[in-house]
């Protein structure tokens, strides 16, 4: 199991925890109610105002130094991108602004590739390598790793969609979705 794998521990949903050890007989869930099906969404590269913000963050990089520009030199151009037309701009510069940190932060620790638009491995194809493990780890019976960028993929999370929009996954922060079989079933996959 890698590293990565190794990381991703937070796929873990509370909601199973209460499955796995129910404090009576009484409070064992149903059979068709039991969460067996996890859907984990993956979006493999930085996209919207994340990735505005790494393009910034980038131009205002020093590779040699390993420094960045001023922060008011980064909010002015976050002020004049894309993202300053918007007419929510003060609304998703109240996300911006800790993510900008974070990267910085990151940038310290990793260097310039904390800048980058994908991980520097296949997300995907490193947690389909780890699938067992992973369905072992969490206790579930299926589990299916899925782009979170494929309408296909994402229809088959059904009515908790939302969980998708609410949260959308990053590089390196899947989202996973609990299901039971009947819910699963249901979504016609």
């Amino acid at each position: 199991m890698t590293v990565y794998s190794k990381s991703r521990g937070h796929l873990q949903n509370p909601r199973i925890k209460r499955y796995e050890s129910p404090t009576s007989a009484s409070a064992a869930p149903a059979e068709e109610n039991k969460l067996t099906v996890g859907l984990i969404f993956v979006n493999e590269r930085y996209d919207g105002w994340k990735e505005e913000c790494l393009r910034i963050l980038r131009s205002k990089f020093d590779d040699t130094t390993g420094s960045f520009a001023p922060d008011k030199e980064i909010l002015e151009a976050l002020k004049s991108s894309s993202i300053g037309n918007d007419a929510n701009f003060k609304q998703i510069q109240k996300l911006c602004m800790p993510f900008i940190k974070f990267k910085k932060d990151e940038t310290k620790e990793v260097g310039g590739r904390a800048l980058d638009l994908k991980l520097p491995f296949g997300e995907i194809e490193v947690l389909k390598e780890n699938i067992d493990v992973i369905k072992r780890q969490l206790g579930l019976e299926h589990v299916e790793v899925l782009c979170a960028t494929d309408d296909s993929d994402r229809s088959k999370s059904g009515p908790h969609i939302s969980l998708l929009t609410q949260n959308p996954p990053s590089p390196g922060n899947p989202v996973a979705i609990f299901l039971s079989k009947a819910e699963f079933s249901a979504t016609g996959y």
